[in-house]
């Protein structure tokens, strides 16, 4: 029975480790795409890109281990059948029950690492990701300059018609910000440049434009004042790396923290079903191994039917199935239609009840 236990996860570890490598590339693809394009267009260096890459990785790894776990069980056992191993193991007296056993297992320890991993390394590698863009952009807040997008440096908002950052020039710029005494002031230029100082933040030199300005006196009133050169500063490096250290967001704290500010919260009466889906968020998907291993083993157990093709279009569906089911229930929970706890989890209680009972038939020969 050891010689068959290890040949049938021999059998999955192969295609496990290429599902893990393909749904990870896949997810990590557009991430790569950004980071690209930090090292080749903004000059950011391979050093903090590869960092930032790091830190992605342990979230993209939680998503794709319960993807991988379920193709790699659909492609392991659709071997085993079309080449009659399944057939003939049943035929020494082994029965299908005993077949599913060490993937069930496998499966149920996958999903307790992947709990620990997704309360420990992922909020603390989405933490330290945060830090690190955060000080990348306040050390090169060129980085965030945009054309045709609105953007938002401190309390500054900037709009630019068309940018050349190899020049460090731009055309046609709209500045909105309010002033120390909290009136309004809007700045438009044709062209300037800007550079970064890292001790102060963005400058910016503007060429043929005007200042807008509220009257004091009278605030129905404004004053237009047309300049050829004005030198501005948006001060940015005082204390925001220090501010984005304390502050975390909800992917960012463990659960320990996230108990602590829903009790905060209930404490205070304030609505807080967007913590508790959160919370049990941590639980559900690194469990979606053992969901889809108990629907995956009986799809993959039936006679000739599980080939190459046919488990990639299987697994597809299966994951949109159930991401579709997890997304309505996080929705229908954050807005109180049923218990946070009820939507998030009401995934894995439909699929795995639906696996659970297509298994009981294909035990008892009636598939």
């Amino acid at each position: 029975m050891r010689i068959l236990t290890k040949y049938i996860l021999r059998e999955s570890l192969a295609s496990f480790l290429l599902a893990m490598l393909l749904f990870t590339f896949i997810l990590l693809m557009n991430r790569i795409f950004d980071l690209v394009s930090m090292v080749i267009s903004k000059g950011v260096g391979l050093v903090a890109v590869g960092k930032l890459l790091s830190y992605t990785l342990p979230f993209t790894l939680t998503l794709s281990l319960p993807m991988a776990s379920l193709l790699a069980i659909l492609l392991a056992l659709g071997r085993l059948n079309q080449d009659n191993e399944i057939t003939a193991i049943k035929a020494s007296g082994v029965s299908t029950l005993r077949l599913m056993t060490p993937i069930l297992i496998t499966s149920f320890l996958l999903s307790i690492i992947g709990i620990y991993f997704n309360d420990r390394v992922v909020p603390a590698a989405n933490h330290k990701f945060k830090n690190l863009y955060t000080e990348i952009i306040y050390r090169q807040p060129v980085l965030k300059l945009e054309e045709h997008t609105f953007i938002e440096l401190k309390d500054t908002r900037l709009y630019f018609e068309s940018i050349n950052k190899k020049s460090s020039t731009f055309q046609g710029v709209i500045i909105y910000r309010n002033e120390k005494d909290g009136l309004p002031l809007m700045i438009t230029a044709q062209d300037g440049n800007f550079r970064s100082d890292q001790k102060q933040g963005l400058v910016l030199e503007l060429h043929n434009g005007a200042r807008h300005m509220v009257d004091k006196k009278d605030f129905l009133k404004y004053n237009r004042v047309f300049f050829n050169t004005y030198s501005m500063l948006i001060n940015l490096a005082q204390d925001a790396p220090k501010d984005s250290v304390r502050y975390k967001s909800l992917r960012e704290m463990d659960k320990q923290e996230l108990t602590a500010e829903i009790k905060r919260l209930q404490d205070s009466n304030i609505k807080h079903n967007t913590l508790l889906v959160e919370y049990h968020l941590r639980n559900v998907i690194p469990f979606a191994c053992l969901t889809f291993a108990l629907i995956a083993i009986p799809l993959g157990l039936r006679p000739k039917q599980t080939t190459k093709g046919l488990g990639f279009g299987l697994s597809l569906i299966l994951i949109v199935v159930y991401y579709t089911i997890l997304i309505s229930g996080m929705t229908a929970g954050e807005r109180g239609i049923i218990k946070p706890a009820i939507g998030v989890w009401l995934p894995n209680i439909i699929m795995g009840v639906a696996g659970i009972l297509f298994s009981i038939k294909v035990i008892r020969g009636k598939i």
